[in-house]
């Protein structure tokens, strides 16, 4: 479902469901517009989502506008150190941050998400890099 949140006391208000069930999500708003990349069993839908209604509206990446949703997360928000979303914590999560840290440093698409994780966001730095790696030694609950 989607939820609007008061951030004057923190209250929420159901708009409505997505229609759609996922296990990880990453969002970006475009000129606007709330896109959704949602994640469920080995599949990754991008999409529009309806503020109005709620309803997810999948999109093909050619039908996706200008500029949006290059290097959207698809990421569980609960396990930053779990980068590559395989419900494992190892190496290749270490190598999958790095990889998309350099793929942003050099101006291409990233794989698995914006690795710009910490404050101050819109920087790509040090901070970002000491977040990730505390999330990936402190393990997932």
């Amino acid at each position: 479902s989607l939820y609007l949140i008061d951030p004057q006391n923190g209250s929420t208000t159901e708009v409505g469901p997505l229609g759609i069930s996922f296990s990880r999500v990453g969002a970006a708003w475009h000129e606007g517009s709330l896109y959704v990349a949602a994640w469920n069993s080995d599949v990754i839908s991008l999409g529009s989502v309806d503020l109005a209604t709620g309803t997810f509206a999948e999109l093909s990446q050619l039908a996706a506008p200008d500029g949006c949703c290059v290097g959207l997360a698809v990421l569980d928000y609960e396990c930053v150190g779990d980068w590559n979303g395989d419900d494992q914590i190892l190496t290749d999560d270490f190598l999958a941050y790095l990889g998309d840290w350099q793929a942003v440093q050099i101006g291409i698409p990233t794989v698995y998400g914006d690795p710009d994780i910490a404050e101050p966001f819109g920087s790509l730095n040090t901070v970002d890099f000491l977040a990730f790696l505390n999330a990936w030694t402190a393990d997932c609950p």
